[in-house]
């Protein structure tokens, strides 16, 4: 008889896009997309399971939040209640909002799914004094208010949107963290420096430009780095491209529209190396529309 192995830790998306990892300790045997009740710090919360076949976790880390159960028949329509009173708790509060005069705007809206707190999430330019408003949340809704404002790759998060390449957005699909992207990971992967073309919905670089990062970094070890000024035929260049497909080089001459294209061999052979510009760690918030 095949002694079965289910994975003692567990990978758990809330419906609100967060990402946590949980405790098994019942190796409830779990597949992709199963409902289960988790107890967190706050309660309890339903949870979608994120299986990897590929990742086995045997180790099990009670520090973890714990995973009680599969959620049963009564819990899923505990569950979808607790959707239409998201709705309802939703348009009660823009309606709060706007009567009170407060400068911000309502993204979403989340029940705990014990009911225990109800979670408003908001995006605003400035700081909100926004404790007359949750007074009058607490007084309408009997339960503990959170109200946690955001910033622009949350709110698109929480939106569940749709990205360019037709996709679910990556952080709202499987992204445990948001990591940061700089502008260099952009130009050394010889991407166009277009807002249009390199932006997510969010506005702030892509986050799939990590992804195939570290290869690029490797394939990219051997040529010169980006903006080096060299000497070629007797005249100034800077390292203007990098092919790493066709192992090409593009240079440009100093001061003029004039090119130079070769393959890496060449340039090893007939180019000088003057200087290397200096390492600058660009983040996304330098790269402006």
């Amino acid at each position: 008889m095949i002694e079965m192995k289910y994975n003692r830790t567990v990978k758990l998306q809330f419906f609100n896009s967060m990402v946590i990892h949980a405790a098994n300790p019942l190796e409830l045997p779990l597949v992709d997309d199963d409902l289960v009740i988790v107890h967190i710090e706050s309660g309890e919360e339903i949870a979608r399971a994120v299986i990897n076949p590929e990742k086995y976790f045997e180790e099990l880390d009670n520090s973890l939040p714990k995973i009680l159960r599969k959620a049963t028949a009564d819990d899923i329509i505990q569950h979808k209640y607790n959707l239409r009173k998201e709705k309802e708790a939703m348009i009660f509060c823009e309606r709060k909002v706007a009567k009170l005069g407060l400068d911000m705007k309502l993204v979403n809206t989340f029940y705990q799914f014990d009911r225990k707190k109800l979670m408003f999430f908001f995006t605003a330019e400035n700081r909100i004094d926004f404790r007359e408003l949750v007074k009058i949340l607490a007084s309408e809704f009997k339960t503990r208010i959170e109200m946690r404002q955001i910033n622009p790759r949350e709110e698109v998060r929480l939106m569940d949107s749709i990205g360019s390449c037709g996709r679910p957005l990556c952080c709202a699909n499987h992204l445990d963290a948001f990591s940061p992207v700089t502008t260099l990971i952009v130009k050394e992967q010889n991407l166009p420096m277009n807002p249009s073309k390199i932006s997510g919905s969010c506005g702030k670089l892509k986050c799939c430009f990590l992804y195939e990062y570290d290869e690029y970094r490797k394939v990219l070890e051997k040529f010169p780095v980006y903006g080096s000024i060299v000497s070629y035929e007797k005249e100034k260049y800077f390292l203007d491209k990098i092919d790493i497909f066709k192992d090409m080089v593009t240079l440009k001459k100093m001061n003029d529209d004039e090119f130079a294209e070769m393959d890496f061999n060449e340039y090893m052979s007939k180019v000088v190396l003057i200087s290397e510009p200096e390492k600058k760690d660009e983040t996304d918030d330098e790269f402006k529309e």
